[in-house]
């Protein structure tokens, strides 16, 4: 059965108090604001209802639409009939079907001409419904109304997200400077995923409806969690993050059972996600980390993508390893912001070792924490009482040599770590010989494997090499690309690791920020376009 139950009310009155009418009626919850009028005239004989047989019903519309057709019908209103004769009610509600099936409350005026159908609840929004007056209903007299007589509406779209949007933060930083980024090898997101994305942003959301913005609140939900706050802006809703998102990390947006004010589910998409950019690291220096016997006069950092000149040069700390005395000097920077020259006012004393740092408030262009930690050795001085020493340039050093690539993947790792809190890992000499063995093994024999050709697993090959670890993780990559330098392969390969889902999966990423590991050990092969990279992690 449709019907919910059958009320009677005077033909003239208004629907203001025909809404006043249904409130009192417990199957009906909301206010009537507006109504679709269908009229359905029955054509009957004068005479008796023998002389007049089935007479056809034509339409006559007396609505502003077409009859039998309602457009966008609003989801809570609505929808009337009209008779041109008084109708027995009850051989009526008998003949009337509706299409997919929806209770209602049928209200009729006195003088048994209009037939009101109120959903009892919400018609389902983006919906045809057909209804269909059967050729038995009668009209108060007992003439038969005839051949069936049909109609159909729509309802109103569902309430959809029509724009999402990420919009820069303004804080200290230059938006513009903000926005700047070197151009690294990407991978094709999905259609919605956004990438590159300032760590400090906040998420627009346009609906194209009024929301019930409590539940819409309620419901939002930013994996990983960060705390902000809410602002509306009539339809649209902004959430601001209270501290900058972490870099280099993808985040995902999602509203579920949420509905508009007067009560639709929302539909469409309603998921997003975007990935920040992720913050420089310091990729190479000169002289390198650990290096003894430096005649340089000058001091060379090089990042992974532009800075904030200023924050790094005040930043910067150049002290003797002996006494801690900080070195005063000049900085100066490339056009692109990626490198920094430090030119100690004093020439570097021979035989000394020294310590080269950033202290807090060293950020990238975006804003991000940047951070550098190097020691070296100065050579020591000749026996002879004097000697005669020439001023030279910046020691530049070769261009991506191995051991500056394995500084670069080491920084990947732990810039990856300090943004979900974790502590950095310590490259080990010893494991590293292990895992540069296996890549070169892999280049040499053409093969791709956590399994050696000898049947050695990453554990075997560790302890054969007289480590000990009770945990222990292995991640690789490959790529025979001539498109892609050495330094971008492992661009690509942390990019791919860290896309994928974490926590709670023995995947990359779960070694990469695995709390349980302290030591790593890098090997990577290059013959050509073809590149091995191999990450051996353990405790």
């Amino acid at each position: 059965m449709i019907s919910i139950r059958t009320a009677r009310f005077g033909n003239r009155a208004p629907f203001a108090s025909l809404s006043y009418q249904v409130r009192r009626h417990r199957a009906v919850t909301r206010t009537l604001i507006a109504a679709l009028a269908v009229s359905l005239a029955a054509a009957v004989s004068s005479g008796g209802a023998a002389q007049a047989g089935l007479t056809t019903v034509l339409p006559a519309p007396t609505s502003i639409l077409p009859v039998g057709i309602g457009v966008g019908i609003g989801t809570g209103q609505p929808v009337t009939l009209a008779f041109t004769h008084s109708m027995d009610v009850a051989s009526v509600e008998t003949a009337l079907s509706i299409a997919p099936s929806h209770p209602v409350l049928m209200i009729w005026s006195d003088d048994g001409r209009q037939l009101h159908l109120i959903p009892d609840g919400l018609w389902s929004p983006d919906s045809r419904y057909a209804m269909v007056v059967g050729g038995t209903a009668r009209t108060a007299a007992g003439a038969v109304l005839g051949a069936p007589a049909r109609f159909s509406f729509t309802t109103q779209t569902a309430p959809h997200i029509s724009d999402f949007g990420l919009h820069y933060v303004a804080e200290t930083t230059p938006p513009a400077a903000a926005l700047r980024a070197t151009e690294t090898d990407q991978i094709d997101p999905p259609a919605d995923t956004s990438s590159d994305v300032s760590a400090a942003t906040s998420i627009e959301i346009a609906f194209s409806e009024s929301m019930n913005q409590g539940e819409v609140e309620r419901a939002f939900v930013l994996t990983p969690a960060a705390p902000g706050a809410f602002r509306w802006d009539g339809g649209t809703l902004t959430f601001t993050p209270i501290d900058r998102l972490a870099a280099g990390a993808r985040y995902a947006v999602s509203l579920v059972g949420v509905h508009d004010r007067v009560g639709n589910p929302l539909g469409g998409d309603a998921a997003f996600s975007f990935t920040t950019r992720p913050g420089a690291q310091l990729v190479q220096s000169a002289p390198k980390a650990d290096s003894t016997g430096v005649t340089a006069k000058e001091i060379g950092l090089w990042f992974s993508q532009p800075v904030d000149p200023a924050a790094v040069a005040a930043a910067l700390r150049v002290s003797d390893h002996a006494t801690g005395a900080l070195l005063t000097g000049k900085a100066s920077w490339n056009a692109a912001e990626t490198q920094l020259v430090f030119t100690p006012d004093r020439p570097l004393a021979a035989g000394n070792r020294f310590d080269v740092g950033l202290a807090g408030g060293a950020v990238d262009a975006d804003g991000n924490a940047v951070t550098a930690s190097l020691s070296f050795s100065t050579k020591p001085p000749a026996p002879a009482p004097a000697r005669t020493r020439t001023r030279t340039g910046v020691s530049v050093p070769a261009p991506a040599p191995s051991s500056s690539l394995v500084g670069y993947a080491l920084n990947q790792l732990n810039a990856a770590r300090a943004a979900y809190g974790f502590r950095p890992l310590v490259l080990s000499s010893a494991i590293s010989a292990v895992s540069n063995a296996h890549a070169w093994d892999m280049l040499r024999n053409n093969y791709f494997s956590h399994t050696s050709l000898d049947g050695r697993t990453k554990q075997d090959r560790l302890r054969n090499a007289g480590i000990s670890f009770s945990w222990s993780g292995e991640n690789i990559c490959y790529s025979n690309s001539s498109a892609r330098s050495p330094s971008a392969v492992l661009n690509w390969c942390h990019s791919q690791f860290m896309s994928e889902p974490y926590p709670g999966y023995y995947n990359h990423i779960g070694n990469i920020l695995g709390t349980h590991y302290t030591r790593i050990g890098i090997g990577i092969a290059v013959s050509g376009s073809r590149v091995y990279v191999v990450w051996d992690f353990t405790d």
